[in-house]
């Protein structure tokens, strides 16, 4: 039970996809095989930008995501398009700047992380700051910039064919060290914040279901005696220094390896 349980009851329907030639979907464009992005213009923060994207899925009735390591596959076509966030984040590693070890935020692709051989996607003096967590395409090249600027526009993807809305139904395993063990989970940076929605459980079964009932949500954080439930929205992310003060020790965490 500490580290492994699942979570069983029944919705509408499972939820598998995988990559196939596509058409892209009306106002997307086609920039590359099989990958379908929109540009949501205006001046984001990290957590704003994938929202902005969540919202574009639901006005199309689609899954949409801020884009990941696709964008390696377009970079070359983004220098005329602005400035825009990605999904490669270290919110759940904040690490010294270094080009391995970046997460995504993309359904299906909950165990990626780069190998840091991703020498023509990266501006050639980044990453240079391991306060600066998630990531944006500045002038066709990747670099760090820090969660919280209200700076970029939102580079959306469709995640594809065979992607839903629609909750999975079944068994759902979550585990508390997924995708790797953590000896802290709360950032040592102040100014360091995840995509966090708050709410209230009074067991762990029932701050799951939550995490369960949201597509978005990535993993889940239960403090038992303050029956407080913290999911991790689009990307996997440690919790905020300033909830470190409240009864530090009592905090679980437990992700979603199939998400």
């Amino acid at each position: 039970m500490k580290f492994l349980f699942f979570l069983l009851f029944t919705l509408i329907c499972n939820n598998k996809w995988s990559a196939q030639a596509i058409d892209c979907p009306l106002n997307f464009d086609n920039l590359a095989d099989d990958i379908c992005t929109i540009i949501q213009e205006g001046t984001y923060d990290f957590c704003s930008a994938n929202d902005a994207c969540h919202q574009v899925g639901l006005n199309h009735n689609l899954r949409v995501n801020l884009i990941g390591m696709n964008v390696t596959k377009i970079i070359s076509q983004l220098k005329k398009s602005g400035s825009v966030y990605t999904s490669l984040n270290k919110l759940l590693r904040p690490d010294e700047g270094t080009r391995a070890g970046w997460r995504v935020g993309v359904p299906g692709q909950a165990n990626f992380k780069t190998q840091g051989d991703e020498m023509d996607l990266w501006y050639y003096n980044q990453p240079e700051d391991k306060r600066d967590v998630v990531t944006a395409v500045i002038d066709g090249k990747l670099h760090d910039v820090a969660v919280g600027w209200f700076c970029y526009s939102a580079l959306c993807e469709w995640a594809g064919l065979g992607s839903s809305l629609l909750i999975g139904s079944g068994t759902e395993m979550f585990s508390a060290e997924f995708p790797e063990s953590l000896n802290d989970l709360f950032f040592t940076e102040r100014q360091i914040i995840g995509c966090l929605e708050k709410t209230s459980a009074g067991t762990l079964i029932e701050c799951a279901k939550i995490c369960k009932l949201e597509y978005r949500c990535r993993s889940f954080y239960f403090n038992a005696k303050m029956s407080k439930c913290y999911m991790a929205l689009y990307v996997d992310s440690l919790l905020s220094l300033g909830d470190k003060a409240q009864s530090e020790s009592d905090w679980v965490r437990y992700a979603r390896p199939n998400w």
